[in-house]
């Protein structure tokens, strides 16, 4: 037959895990909950700082656009406010009177055949 201690040791193996035993298990398993959820926390502050990224990235490349349209569209004007300097300096040399004069003189109102001096008002 097989002796009592051989019985009493499988029973003690199949009998389930001792009271500490199971309080440790319990432990761990509290642990790894804990160990993912943090994990979980860190992946969600990870891809809220990518899209962050993203959206800086984004803003710049807007704003490095949007900045080379501007630089272009002011030196444009630039260039015809400099145009319009130089053409009012050329008037002003020739001195007055010497360009176009507008509204024309009274003297040359009357003098068109399409109003004969009289107002057509009627």
């Amino acid at each position: 037959m097989v002796p009592a201690a051989a019985l009493a040791a499988v029973g003690v193996g199949c009998g389930g895990a001792p009271p500490p035993e199971e309080g440790r298990l319990r432990e761990i398993l509290e642990q790894g909950e804990a160990l993912s959820q943090a994990a979980d926390e860190l992946e969600d502050r990870l891809l809220a700082g990518q899209a962050n990224v993203f959206l800086w990235r984004e803003l710049a490349r807007r704003h490095q656009h949007i900045s080379a349209v501007v630089t272009r569209t002011q030196t444009e004007h630039f260039a015809s406010m400099v145009r319009m300097l130089e053409r009012q300096e050329g008037l002003a040399r020739r001195g007055p009177g010497t360009g176009r004069r507008w509204p024309p003189p009274c003297a040359a109102l009357a003098a068109t055949p399409a109003t004969d001096g009289r107002a057509k008002w009627r």
